[in-house]
């Protein structure tokens, strides 16, 4: 396992709890990862539910419209240049319900256990997780990690094939 990425024909796809998932596999499993690439993860910095489902329960009653407003929110997908991604990432979630629970958050301990080259990508303006707090934390306990915030990008980031490619091919 080298990271989670997904591109797709050169496009990027958003994958739910991807970064939380691949963190969690890496922490249990060591000796099955040579490199980790994670995108906006979750279970490292503060989750922020309250600044995102207020709204988007409320937006879900106004039908595909008010999905298609809650994604684009949540997600950081609403400029014209987003389409794509955002009408891809609304027919997934008009497949099934997200996940509104609490994460489990890793510990500094676990952190730091991680021995392998670690690249986490994080968008300033996330509002469903505390980008600043997950860079600190990375930061602090995972020697040698490549820690970037993309200024103005929200929950979903694209446009990193490039970068995540050099880091797992280094």
């Amino acid at each position: 396992m080298k990271g989670i990425y997904s591109s797709a024909q050169g496009r990027e796809r958003v994958l739910a709890l991807g970064g939380w998932t691949a963190l969690d596999y890496a922490v249990r499993r060591p000796e099955r990862v040579e490199r980790l690439v994670l995108l906006c993860p979750a279970g490292i910095g503060r989750q922020t539910t309250t600044r995102w489902l207020p709204g988007m329960l409320l937006r879900r009653l106004l039908g595909r419209r008010g999905l298609r407003r809650s994604v684009a929110h949540v997600a950081g997908l609403g400029a014209p240049e987003h389409r794509e991604a955002l009408d891809f990432t609304v027919e997934a979630f008009s497949c099934f319900r997200p996940r509104t629970e609490r994460l489990p958050v890793f510990s500094d301990r676990e952190l730091a256990g991680l021995s392998v080259p670690v690249q986490v990508i994080v968008g300033e303006r996330d509002v469903m997780f505390d980008s600043r707090q997950t860079l600190r934390r990375v930061r602090a306990h995972v020697a040698g990690a490549e820690a970037v915030l993309l200024p103005g990008v929200g929950h979903a980031v694209l446009g990193q094939t490039e970068a995540v490619g050099r880091f797992l091919r280094a």
